[in-house]
């Protein structure tokens, strides 16, 4: 795939994810305008959409310039296939979901004994994002 179909499809990822943060900040809107949810979750709809919405319009302008400029398309690309960043990217993805599940599982000890909803819910996260690893851990070996 070449890099100008790259940054075509990322354009177009980063619109549908703008559209998805339309819609989460005016339901966060209309929650707290009709009170049906409690104010926490309405602003949390609203403070989440309003921030995917922002970095989405970002990433969109970012794109929409490399695509336009050669030379801007050029130092990307570059920066993107460096073994050094591919490497850092990794590494923080491999620790940052390591520490996520540890956080996890620690808070699910603690609702064992307090509420036994909630460590359903915490182990079926637990299960969900071991899935998903395990998934493109292979899927990825596949392809290299």
């Amino acid at each position: 795939m070449n890099y100008e179909k790259k940054l075509k499809s990322r354009i177009m990822l980063y619109a549908v994810l703008a559209v998805v943060a339309i819609i989460a900040l005016i339901s966060g809107i209309v929650a707290e305008s009709s009170q049906d949810i409690e104010s926490f979750a309405a602003g949390y709809l609203t403070g989440s959409g309003g921030g995917l919405f922002g970095a989405s319009v970002v990433l969109i302008i970012k794109n929409l310039m490399a695509l336009r400029n050669k030379d801007k398309q050029k130092s990307m690309m570059i920066e993107e296939t460096d073994e050094r960043n591919l490497l850092l990217g990794y590494k923080a993805g491999y620790y940052s979901m390591l520490t996520t599940t540890l956080i996890l599982y620690i808070a699910s000890i603690y609702y064992v004994f307090n509420d036994s909803t909630m460590i359903m819910r915490l182990a079926s996260i637990i299960g969900l994002m071991m899935v998903v690893y395990v998934a493109l851990y292979y899927s990825f070996k596949r392809f290299k």
